[in-house]
């Protein structure tokens, strides 16, 4: 007996497994990179909304008219949720790259939900480095939320087949560089706040020992001249001050009015501000006698003429309504004391301090 045919036998049919088994082994690596493969090719694509927390309201109405819009398409949109936006566009789209490349979103969309008389949406395609500005007449997210949302839909389904939208903006320059044209001519300004607010405070002033408290309320408008710039004008409707002295009651009436400078800038959700103010003071005084046998004459009327710098931090409640606490003192530059000529010499009724602190508490609402 001999092993020779046999073992060729064997051989040949161990040569066919092990080709089988190849090949068997081959189709089932092509078969696991294609899987992934089919899995990245149905995944939808991301698209990123950027939404400020102080109109958290008015961004979910958008958010749910996109979705809506978006329901048919394949993509996911997802919502980033801010403190506040920058306050210039280059800024606002350096934001939408980073919040791209970390998202891995297709695009970055944001809108301008605060102005009174029209609603900005802003579509970037961070890759192509462009952006398109759309701006819809009308005021508040709810009757513009549809048709925010079918820019929104056009913009992904140009972008996800391989289309330009919008302009090309260039970055911010350097600070030694030429800032040259920011924005296209198609995009306004974006404002960090209302150009016209209204405050309305309640202030407190210590004037001084013996008449430790003074009570107002306070009315003012701040029109914005620069981002961080805002000129100030205001009246005080001021309690009046009383007080006695050797059977005379001098009673004095203030009206305070000022115009000054304020200056603000963000810190996350906070909006910290300083500024002074140049305030005149018109003071209508009255004197009468509480004794017998005291005259008087009759007090008139003078002009008090102060510096009040101050310091200020605002918390926004909601869109162009922000709760605010400041702190100052009104310097007097022509210091005056209330005296009554008696017999026995001149008594001072009322003197006030040269510096007095002031405390105020209030809201300031947009209007423009």
């Amino acid at each position: 007996m001999t092993i020779g045919p046999w073992y060729r036998k064997w051989s040949a049919g161990r040569d066919r497994d092990v080709s089988i088994f190849g090949r068997c082994a081959l189709i089932a690596m092509l078969l696991a990179a294609a899987v992934p493969a089919a899995a990245d090719r149905n995944r939808p694509a991301v698209v990123m909304m950027l939404a400020e927390r102080h109109d958290e309201a008015a961004s979910e109405t958008v958010i749910r008219a996109v979705e809506a819009q978006l329901s048919d398409v394949s993509v996911a949109l997802r919502v980033s949720w801010v403190d506040a936006l920058a306050a210039d566009l280059p800024a606002q789209i350096a934001t939408a790259e980073d919040l791209a490349r970390e998202s891995d979103a297709v695009a970055v969309f944001w809108c301008d939900l605060g102005r009174p008389d029209r609603i900005y949406l802003f579509f970037a395609a961070p890759r192509g480095g462009r952006v398109l500005v759309r701006g819809l007449e009308g005021s508040g997210a709810g009757g513009l939320a549809e048709a925010l949302a079918i820019i929104v839909r056009t913009s992904v389904e140009a972008v996800i087949a391989g289309g330009e939208i919008g302009e090309i903006v260039p970055p911010r320059a350097g600070r030694n560089e030429p800032s040259g044209e920011i924005t296209p001519a198609s995009i306004a300004p974006l404002a960090e706040d209302e150009r016209l607010a209204l405050t309305v405070a309640y202030r407190l002033e210590v004037l001084s020992p013996d008449n430790p408290a003074a009570h107002a309320a306070e009315l003012a408008l701040s029109l914005r001249l620069r981002e961080h710039l805002a000129l100030v004008a205001g009246y005080a409707l001021s309690a009046p001050l009383a007080a006695e002295a050797r059977g005379v009651l001098l009673e004095v009436r203030r009206h305070p009015a000022w115009i000054g400078m304020r200056g603000s800038w963000r810190a996350r959700r906070l909006r910290l501000g300083a500024g002074i103010d140049f305030q005149v003071d018109v003071a209508t005084e009255n004197v009468r006698a509480l004794a017998q046998g005291v005259t008087t004459a009759d007090g008139g009327w003078e002009v008090q003429p102060s510096l009040v710098p101050s310091l200020r931090v605002g918390l926004p409640i909601v869109r162009r309504v922000e709760l605010f606490l400041a702190a100052g003192a009104d310097i007097a530059l022509d210091r005056t004391r209330y005296v009554v000529d008696t017999a026995d010499g001149s008594v001072e009724i009322l003197a006030t301090w040269p510096v007095r602190p002031r405390f105020l508490a209030g809201v300031e609402v947009g209007l423009w």
